[in-house]
């Protein structure tokens, strides 16, 4: 049984609605970069090829941010133009492979459906801040959508899995914008007036207006720069633990190894989401990637399997908590009418420190002495988002400090600053 903060969330008229959308639209996800790999490898007989389309892929969605401004602005319209555009790229790339096209307008158009790839986690999370005024069940939808995304991660594998075996990875690319457009329309449907709500017709000031756009609040560039970090670090964790079980187990066993971190990250963020948190967000933030670096270490330091594991499924944990957090920082400290932006840089961020992560790591596997090595790169990483956040507490306490005191007689209004102390209830 859901505890009572997940069943108070999902009594709201919309909001199983919404969430199963959002889980449609994410799906393809899961499995877009594995299926372009295996079918790209299977046309051109190159992983080189392979390798190039795929990442293709991986910069335009690192360019999403661009289209999360549009929705911003003008609200659900934007979004089902994109999930559109997207559809297009993708059934282009169908064609293309169908027809053993050449490489080059292959990369086109794959880059084309990532940029376009409709940003769903930031939407469904820019309307958890809309419509849920409660802190708490803010809290359980958050987690709820970490959770989403580690299912979508265990779920898109096993498609390709299934796939692979029956001859349908060309079935399941096609499936994969179906998919992704019923998501959109369901949540447009439902909640799609909440986006870009009171503020796409505010000015550019309030927009944060100029170019730099979410990027204008110095807090988000900070929080951004630490989620290039924290993807360094998972980037790094991944093509360790491949390395590691290759060299212990098989190759064969990598796959349950990344399990799981999935298996970590499904069960604490459903606990995280469903209990009142009373530490402040910074100090939360800061404290998780320490411990993140720290169990980072100890991957580096075991070779026995069975801790391994333990240590895996606590960093999964761990992992999915620090993403919520993130997500609630974000969402405390964007520019009014930039949080679908902001949060898609987050998102597009994190992505693109993955990518770094496992080139870094798989130069340091391969010349550094194994998967200790790679573990080693991926706790530097962590450590340096840990240093980031703890920049932020700092600017949060020089905050306090400098605030005034208010004036005898004013009533007492106070200003409740995320300073990172424990004694402070959270906001």
């Amino acid at each position: 049984m859901l505890p009572q903060r997940y069943r108070d969330l999902f009594a709201r008229p919309t909001v199983r609605t919404v969430v199963a959308g959002g889980f449609a639209g994410r799906l393809a996800f899961g499995f877009y970069s594995l299926v372009l790999i295996l079918l790209v490898h299977q046309k051109t007989d190159s992983f080189a090829a392979a390798g190039i389309v795929t990442a293709a892929f991986s910069l335009g969605v690192g360019a999403a941010p661009l289209c999360a401004r549009l929705i911003d602005r003008f609200g659900a319209r934007v979004l089902l133009a994109v999930a559109a555009a997207h559809a297009l790229a993708s059934f282009a790339v169908f064609a293309l492979l169908l027809e053993g096209a050449p490489v080059a307008p292959l990369i086109f158009f794959t880059w084309c459906a990532g940029l376009f790839l409709p940003p769903v986690g930031p939407v469904m999370r820019s309307i958890w801040r809309a419509t849920i005024a409660d802190p708490d069940l803010q809290t359980a939808a958050i987690s709820f959508e970490s959770v989403t995304m580690e299912v979508v991660w265990l779920i898109g594998p096993l498609l390709v899995a299934v796939a692979t075996a029956t001859g349908g990875l060309l079935a399941l690319l096609a499936l994969g914008p179906v998919l992704t457009v019923i998501g959109t329309v369901m949540i447009v449907v439902v909640a799609g007036h909440h986006l870009g709500a009171g503020e796409g017709a505010r000015g550019a000031d309030d927009r944060g207006g100029d170019k730099l756009g979410a990027l204008r609040a110095p807090e988000v560039r900070l929080l951004v720069l630490v989620a290039i970090a924290i993807g360094l670090c998972l980037g790094g964790v991944e093509v360790s633990i491949a390395a590691f079980a290759n060299a212990r187990l098989g190759p064969a066993y990598a796959g349950v190894l990344l399990a799981t971190l999935s298996l970590g990250g499904i069960t604490c963020g459903l606990a995280y989401g469903a209990r009142a948190q009373h530490r402040r967000l910074r100090t939360r933030y800061m404290h998780l990637l320490l411990l993140i670096g720290l169990l980072t270490v100890l991957l580096a330091a075991t070779d026995w399997i069975p801790t391994t594991v333990l240590v895996l499924i606590a960093f999964g944990g761990c992992f999915a908590v620090t993403l919520v957090v993130a997500n609630q920082l974000i969402s405390e400290i964007a520019l009014p009418g930039t949080i679908t932006e902001a949060f898609t840089w987050q998102t597009g961020m994190l992505q693109m420190g993955v990518a770094g992560g496992t080139t870094i790591a798989g130069i340091a596997v391969e010349h550094g002495g194994g998967a200790g090595a790679g573990f080693g790169a991926a706790a530097l990483a962590a450590f340096l988002a840990a240093g980031g956040a703890a920049y932020l507490v700092r600017r949060a306490r020089a905050a306090v400090q400098a605030a005034p005191a208010p004036a005898p007689g004013a009533g007492g209004a106070k200003v409740c600053i995320d300073d990172g102390s424990p004694s402070s209830h959270q906001g």
